[in-house]
């Protein structure tokens, strides 16, 4: 009798961090946004539970709800959110998240949001 081989069931590792944030925030609204350790298909590893940083350029209004401009997280199966507030002010906001330690290293990732949308 043939026995098929058996395929592998290995789970897919994370090997990126990607920021999701809401479609639109306004001026001087308070949002959630998370960070996800990602696989190479876009799926989520919620076997990581490493340590990131999170930050906000210097030079923008948008702060984390403790006021900083950066924040050390730790992902849990995967993932973490945080807190952001903005101003009364249409921006440019540049969000970076990098990898600190855990399992392996990921590759970090840096969006570009804009705040308030474009004047009329």
């Amino acid at each position: 009798m043939n026995k098929k081989p058996t395929k592998s069931k290995s789970k897919k590792k994370a090997k990126q961090l990607a920021i999701f944030l809401p479609p639109l925030t306004r001026r001087g609204q308070k949002s959630s946004l998370k960070v996800k350790a990602l696989t190479d298909e876009g799926k989520p590893d919620t076997s990581r539970n490493d340590e990131i940083e999170l930050s906000i350029n210097k030079e923008s209004f948008m702060k984390f709800s403790d006021l900083s401009k950066s924040l050390k997280l730790k992902l849990v199966k995967g993932e973490v959110q945080a807190e952001v507030q903005t101003e009364q002010v249409n921006e440019v906001v540049i969000l970076k998240a990098n990898w600190i330690s855990g399992k392996s290293p990921l590759q970090s990732t840096v969006v570009t949001y804009i705040i308030g949308g474009l004047k009329h």
